[in-house]
């Protein structure tokens, strides 16, 4: 079992402190402590953009000023126990201090998502949604939860398609049974489509739990998907921070079972509540383990020309005016409408959600989840007119 403690100065905004036998006898090698510190530092700049501009600023790497980065950078001061290293704030008579101690609250908060929570706790992140298990209860609608969805309801409903469809109807306005095209699979993937698009997920869900009830598990967390709505949610805005600072929090736990002989590493301040946590090499591997999983931003729109349909995925490839090409998750609806157009390269305007890898820092966007599209054509005057 871990033993933690949170001993700190309280005269310190932070503490970070590392941990291991080697340790009480020898110091941490220059490079192993470099690394750590630039990024703590990083998360710190970051969680000042996040604080002043949102997160999509944040995800699109925006670069802190001179002036303002010294405001919000820190000093070491020395710890009272060994491996501690104390930080205080670079300006020591900082206009900005009460703005320093907030941000280093939300960045620590923010970097707990991947530790051990608390003092005592013996559980990642106790009392509060861990970072992999969050993902799951965002309102994503990537490919991938798309497929286990339609698999699920493809298994529970094998040779009953017809029956699901009449019960659903009310539901599905101008669409018959003979719309749904293709083997059993695509007919459900068109049926799930089909509720999406009318806003009648919840109702499906809620009928697959009554006539389904051995998965109400499984229905129940599909349940939670569209039922958290991204843009407003608190906890969902921390998980965009924490994609953000996803490589600063993996440069810190790498150093863990690494040439220095750190063992453990811990994180905390006297400021603020959820300000203490705890790495170890089951975080290390657990970080590495969801490296390129995703999250989304908040809703956006995007204009530009389709350039290839993948079939077998339900995506597409729009180019923006700007020559940014961006990978589009689209509702097999949407889908078969640009298929049907017959245009080459029709253009269209999207809303709906970047998608964020964590560990992929990128200025623009290259995923994008699509909730609406609409075709864009010229009119006689020469003016664009969507419909």
């Amino acid at each position: 079992m871990t033993q933690q403690s949170n001993p700190q100065d309280s005269s310190n905004l932070l503490d970070i402190r590392f941990i291991g036998p080697r340790l009480e006898s020898q110091s941490i090698p220059i490079y192993e402590l470099s690394r750590a510190l630039e990024a703590i530092q990083r998360i710190i700049n970051k969680a000042y953009i996040f604080s002043e501009w949102g997160t999509d600023r944040l995800l699109k790497g925006t670069v802190l000023g001179d002036v303002e980065r010294q405001a919000v950078s820190l000093q070491m001061t020395e710890g009272k126990r060994v491996g501690q290293i104390g930080f205080i704030p670079f300006v020591t008579e900082n206009p900005n201090a009460e703005i320093l101690i907030s941000l280093i609250e939300t960045a620590i908060t923010a970097v707990g998502l991947f530790g051990y929570g608390k003092e005592g706790s013996t559980e990642p992140n106790s009392g509060k949604i861990s970072l992999k298990k969050g993902l799951l209860f965002a309102k994503s609608t990537l490919v991938e939860k798309r497929e286990q969805f339609r698999k699920l309801v493809a298994k529970c409903f094998e040779g009953e398609l017809k029956g699901l469809f009449f019960d659903l109807q009310p539901y599905l306005e101008d669409i018959t049974y003979s719309d749904l095209k293709g083997g059993h699979s695509e007919q459900v993937l068109e049926l799930i489509s089909a509720m999406e698009k009318r806003g009648h997920e919840l109702e499906l869900i809620e009928y697959c739990k009554k006539n389904r009830p051995a998965f109400n598990n499984e229905w129940e967390s599909f349940y939670q998907i569209y039922l958290e709505n991204p843009s407003s949610s608190e906890q969902h805005k921390l998980q965009l921070l924490a994609a953000a600072i996803f490589n600063e929090v993996e440069i810190i736990n790498r150093r863990i079972g690494n040439i220095g002989g750190i063992e453990q590493i811990e994180i905390s301040s006297p400021v603020g509540e959820n300000t203490y946590c705890l790495f170890n090499n089951e975080t290390k591997n657990a970080i590495r383990s969801i490296r390129q999983e995703a999250v989304q931003g908040n809703t956006q729109e995007l204009k530009g020309a389709i350039t290839t349909l993948y079939l077998t995925t339900v995506t597409a490839m729009l180019q923006e005016i700007t020559g940014n090409r961006v990978r589009l998750f689209l509702n097999l609806q949407d889908f078969n409408n640009i298929r049907a157009r017959g245009e080459k390269y029709p253009e269209v305007v999207v809303t709906g959600h970047p998608i964020y890898r964590f560990g992929l820092e990128t200025q623009q966007i290259t995923e994008f989840d699509v909730t609406t599209l609409q075709f864009i054509n010229l009119v006689d005057n020469g003016d664009e007119q969507a419909h």
